[in-house]
């Protein structure tokens, strides 16, 4: 069972912030914004199938 105080139960926030970070490293690397939005893509997509296959 979640605590009801937690502001961020399903980790959403934390992850949003993750993806935030690898979209601006990305960017001060040198790619194009488009292309760091498609590593972000990416990285989301592969946690969304580790998810729902139960693995990592």
């Amino acid at each position: 069972m979640s605590d009801p105080q937690d502001p961020d139960p399903n980790g959403l926030y934390a992850a949003m912030v993750g993806y935030h970070e690898i979209l601006s490293s990305a960017v001060q690397a040198g790619f194009t914004r488009k292309e760091a939005f498609a590593m972000v893509l990416t990285t989301v997509r592969a946690h969304a199938e580790g998810g729902a296959r139960g693995g990592q």
